[in-house]
């Protein structure tokens, strides 16, 4: 299998603590689709597939309004699997006028689209309200499979768990029943193809809203 590597394919000005008016940043989707076509184009317009345009409005989305979440730690002695889900607190719509797409090209079946979000003020404001000292913040990374349809976004799912495990690990507490919130991207993730796996890395911020002990041990 021909091994793909792809460097911070994620590219953005903005992080949380800016003043920028404006999200923007590069997204890329594999495209194979386009085997026949001159892999080296740049500079020209492609469509762009729905399942692309939803990648990047679950992590534009995720950059302003964030997750709530719930996780439950696995716990092989109480015979308790691993739960972790999230449901976006909202979402940017398809054909928002605020959203740009601007150049994309195709390189090495890889196609890379340029896209600028022109920020609300309210959304700004929400944005800005997370950036203070009392909400920890955390890294996370995770693979997911190329060939699955939803693997991209399954990937930062994946990512965004770990970046919990992480921040709680620090706390040297107890392994918890049940932890709940809200996390908001700090800054664009970092994406990487690699040997048939999406390889996503983020940065978070991670509001607690109820963290749940066990009562027995």
């Amino acid at each position: 299998m021909k091994k793909i590597f792809i460097l911070i394919t994620y590219i953005t000005t903005f992080t949380i603590f800016s003043q920028n008016s404006f999200i923007s940043g590069v997204f890329i989707n594999p495209v194979s689709r386009y085997f026949d076509m001159d892999m080296e184009a740049n500079n020209n317009e492609f469509p762009v597939e729905e399942e692309f345009i939803n990648d990047i409005i679950e992590v534009v989305s995720g950059m302003i309004y964030g997750w709530e979440f719930t996780y439950i730690p696995s716990d092989i002695k109480r015979e308790i699997d691993e739960i972790f889900e999230i449901k976006p607190i909202a979402l940017i719509k398809k054909g928002d006028p605020n959203m740009r797409f601007r150049d994309n090209w195709v390189k090495d079946y890889i196609m890379y689209q340029n896209i600028v979000y022109n920020l609300e003020d309210f959304q700004k404001k929400r944005i800005e309200s997370w950036s203070t000292a009392v909400i920890p913040s955390s890294y996370g990374e995770a693979e997911y499979s190329l060939f699955d349809v939803d693997g991209k976004s399954l990937s930062l799912k994946e990512a965004l768990k770990d970046s919990i495990k992480r921040e709680f690990q620090t706390r040297g507490k107890d392994k918890p029943r049940r932890i709940s919130g809200q996390m908001l991207l700090k800054e664009m993730p970092r994406l990487f193809i690699n040997s048939g796996q999406y390889n996503t890395q983020v940065e978070v911020f991670i509001l607690y809203k109820n963290i749940e002990d066990y009562k027995y041990h």
